[in-house]
């Protein structure tokens, strides 16, 4: 399994920023305007991104983490093939996740959230 990689959002490659950005925008979802945000703001807005790419240094998954909140997205063809959870035991190694609230936007996410500890959140 590919490894997590883990960096402040301030931090992150230009690459690497335009990815998340790129993924995430066809969605529309919360998570690009948190991006934008604690890229421009870091001292207001601090983030922390944890990143799965594949050998080609294509992006599979990501989270963000910012705020209280924490993000998930994976690409829709590398769905349930544990990146998120792999992604979410990294993130409970650095923050006490409890005190994450996590959004859940269908069923998928729900299920995917139903055995953790976040406190969840519909969105």
């Amino acid at each position: 399994m590919p490894r997590v990689i883990k960096r402040n959002v301030e931090n992150l490659s230009s690459e690497d920023y335009y990815k998340c950005k790129s993924l995430n925008y066809r969605s529309r979802g919360e998570m690009l305007q948190v991006l934008i945000h604690a890229r421009q703001y870091p001292k207001t807005y601090p983030g922390r991104a944890y990143l799965i790419k594949d050998k080609g240094d294509k992006l599979l998954s990501w989270a963000l983490v910012t705020q209280g909140k924490v993000n998930f997205y994976t690409r829709k063809s590398h769905r349930r093939k544990g990146y998120g959870k792999q992604i979410s035991q990294h993130i409970a190694k650095e923050y006490d996740i409890e005190n994450l609230e996590v959004g859940m936007y269908d069923e998928r996410s729900e299920a995917f959230f139903a055995g953790t500890k976040y406190n969840k959140r519909w969105r």
